[in-house]
C-alpha cells in the first residue's frame, strides 16, 4: 500500500461537514483511551477493530492482565474478565471506539468506491476511504480500482493532483516544525525573564 494507491480530494460543502463530524469522532476516542490509559497506570495502548484493545506498561503488567499481543518487544495486556473490575474495564474500553469516524467519512464517497480489494502476495490487501489534516484543509482520499480510477469522488470534494498532495504534505511538516522550534523559543525566554 502506498501514497499512490490513493486519489485525493480537498474536503467542501457536504464531504466538510462529514469529516469534521468525523475528526471530532476521532478526538472524543482519543480523549477517552487516554484518559482510561492514564487512570489505570499504563504507558500505551493499542486498538483493533477501531476500538481500544489492549494497553502496554513501563513494567510488569498488574495482576489481572493477560499479554494478548507484542510488537518489537513491546507487550499488551487486556484486562481479564474474570473480576467485576475487569469486565467493567473491557466495557469502558469497549465504549472508546473510532469506527464512527470511518463510516461518516465513507459516506461521502459512493459505495464501490469506500474500499478496494487487492491480490498482494498470498493474501490480499484492502485498502478504505480514509481522511486527515494538511495545511488548514481536510483531504479525503480514497482507492484507486483496478483501472487505476477511484470509484467515485467524495460529495462537494475537489480533487488534487498527487504533487500538490505531496505539496501539502511538505507545507504542513514545515509548520508543525516551526510550531515547534517557535514553542521551544518560547519556552527558553520565559525560562529566562
Amino acid at each position: 500500500m502506498s501514497i499512490e494507491d490513493y486519489a485525493y480530494f480537498i474536503a467542501k460543502g457536504r464531504s466538510l461537514e462529514a469529516a469534521r463530524a468525523a475528526f471530532g469522532i476521532l478526538e472524543a476516542f482519543y480523549a477517552k483511551a487516554n484518559a482510561l490509559r492514564d487512570r489505570i497506570g499504563a504507558s500505551g495502548y493499542c486498538t483493533k477493530h477501531h476500538r481500544l484493545y489492549a494497553f502496554s506498561f513501563d513494567g510488569p503488567a498488574p495482576e489481572g492482565y493477560r499479554k494478548v499481543w507484542s510488537d518489537g518487544g513491546k507487550a499488551y495486556y487486556a484486562p481479564l474478565r474474570k473480576t467485576d473490575w475487569g469486565r467493567k474495564l473491557v466495557r469502558e474500553m469497549r465504549a472508546a471506539s473510532k469506527g464512527e469516524f470511518f463510516n461518516l467519512i465513507g459516506q461521502t464517497v459512493p459505495h464501490e468506491a469506500r474500499a478496494v480489494i487487492r491480490p498482494e502476495g498470498n493474501g490480499f490487501l484492502m485498502l478504505q476511504v480514509g481522511a486527515q489534516r494538511l495545511c488548514d484543509e481536510i483531504i479525503i482520499f480514497v482507492p484507486l480500482n483496478a483501472t487505476g480510477e477511484p470509484g467515485g469522488a467524495p460529495a462537494d470534494a475537489e480533487p488534487i493532483a498527487l504533487s500538490r498532495y505531496y505539496e501539502m504534505q511538505h507545507d504542513h511538516q514545515l509548520a508543525a516544525q516551526a510550531r515547534i522550534r517557535d514553542e521551544a523559543e518560547g519556552t527558553a525566554a520565559a525560562g529566562a525573564a
